[in-house]
């Protein structure tokens, strides 16, 4: 299927090269990015079809009656690889924003416990245990508020649908 699209693609171009440079040029670009398959770049793609099974199913989507499965395609599998991505992308989130967020916390508690080491000579570690709770509770809050960030802004394309 993908050989006759791109042979048509190629006609279409030849055919309009002369009269229609912009979409000759259209036709030439469509056929060099034809693909069988669609990928995410991340393990995830779909299948060939042949002609036969994609009239099929186009068929059978016109009708109301598609069943995926009757077609090898499994909803479960997709959705847990979908649940795994997102997992794996708000907890890339999470990180970066509680990461963020200690260096902001920690650079000027380290200023200060350098400031009072030049000053009095020795370190407070009273204050220096007090300046790394307080890292550690905010960076904990920020990885809530990235992760939880990250899922409002996966959402969001979905949300507006809804409208």
């Amino acid at each position: 299927m993908l050989k006759y699209a791109k042979a048509w693609a190629t006609r279409r171009a030849a055919k309009d090269s002369l009269t229609r440079h912009d979409v000759s040029a259209s036709h030439t670009e469509t056929g060099e990015h034809l693909v069988g398959k669609v990928s995410d770049g991340e393990g995830v793609e779909s299948r060939e079809l042949s002609i036969k099974e994609s009239k099929a199913i186009a068929r059978e989507a016109k009708d109301g009656g598609f069943d995926p499965e009757k077609h090898g395609i499994s909803k479960e599998t997709q959705l847990a690889e979908v649940r795994v991505s997102y997992l794996d992308h708000a907890l890339k989130a999470g990180l970066t924003v509680a990461t963020i967020t200690a260096i902001t916390q920690l650079v000027p508690e380290l200023y200060k416990a350098i400031d009072y080491l030049i000053k009095h000579g020795e370190i407070d570690l009273n204050q220096l245990k007090k300046s790394g709770g307080k890292v550690i509770s905010t960076s904990g809050e920020a990885f809530l508020r990235g992760s939880i960030a990250y899922g409002d802004q996966a959402a969001l394309p979905y949300s507006r649908k809804a409208f």
